[in-house]
């Protein structure tokens, strides 16, 4: 959400050696809060050595497609209890892609 501490949670996540060599996939829910995915985006890039491993996507269904396509290791989901439910929605069918 927008109106959440967005920069210091990037900085601890930017920080973890588990995700050194991560691609970071910025999405947005459908919610008026929502911070827009190219901003969070604009941040992360701002905040990690190597910008190009930094994408916004249109949608969390299409985060989700790009990251099952080229993942080599674990997915991680993070950021808002929304952005969280989107995922398990589309994992479990409870939401249409």
């Amino acid at each position: 959400m927008g109106d959440k501490a967005i920069d210091g949670v990037i900085a601890a996540l930017a920080g973890s050696p588990a995700l050194a060599d991560a691609t970071i996939l910025c999405a947005a829910v459908d919610l008026p809060r929502a911070l827009p995915a190219s901003d969070l985006a604009g941040r992360w890039r701002a905040a990690v050595h190597d910008p190009d491993r930094v994408r916004d996507v249109a949608s969390v269904a299409e985060g989700m497609r790009q990251a099952f396509a080229s993942a080599t290791g674990p997915i991680v989901v993070a950021g808002s209890l929304y952005l969280v439910g989107a995922v398990r929605g589309q994992l479990v069918g409870d939401l249409s892609p």
